[in-house]
Order: C-alpha cells, then sequence, then structure tokens
C-alpha cells in the first residue's frame, strides 16, 4: 500500500491549494515511484490525476499530454473501460 502514499499526497496538495510547484513535484514522485516499484495502474491513475490538476489550473496543453500518457499507461494493462472513459471524459482522440 504505500505505493499509494505519494499519489493520495499529491492529489490533497492539489485540492488544499499548495503552490504548483509543491504540487507538481509530489505529482512527479507519485509516477516515478509507481514506475520504479512496476505498478502500470498506479503509474496511469497518478498520470491521469496530474493532468487532472493541470485542467483544474487550466493549463490546458500540460493536461492533455499528461492524460494521452494515462491513457497509455491504461491501455498497456489492458484497462480498456479506463480508457475509454478517459477518452469521452477528456476528449482524446482512439489514437
Amino acid at each position: 500500500m504505500q505505493h499509494y502514499v505519494p499519489l493520495l499526497e499529491a492529489d490533497l496538495a492539489s485540492v488544499g491549494g499548495k503552490p504548483s510547484a509543491v504540487v507538481e513535484e509530489r505529482y512527479e514522485n507519485a509516477i516515478a515511484i509507481a514506475g520504479k516499484m512496476g505498478f502500470i495502474n498506479n503509474l496511469g491513475l497518478s498520470q491521469e490525476r496530474f493532468g487532472d490538476h493541470f485542467t483544474r489550473r487550466g493549463e490546458l496543453a500540460a493536461a492533455k499530454e499528461n492524460h494521452f500518457v494515462a491513457l497509455e499507461s491504461h491501455r498497456k494493462i489492458g484497462a480498456q473501460g479506463r480508457a475509454s472513459l478517459m477518452q469521452q471524459r477528456h476528449g482524446l482522440s482512439q489514437g
């Protein structure tokens, strides 16, 4: 369960109004830890939530970039339902 802690910290920082640099560092940490530990599902979720953070801030190019990376992570593990939901929610192409 340790691999969820960095993502929770990042989400709390994001919704708690912490400075963007702090939030971005926490999401990047969550992504790095999930990747190193081989938790592709958590990697995709961390990337998706990072994109959601950028959406809330109105930084749509960064949001889209992170959502595309998350989409590929979800596809990699066969989470087609999640991938389809992301495509609908964020207007991502089938690509």
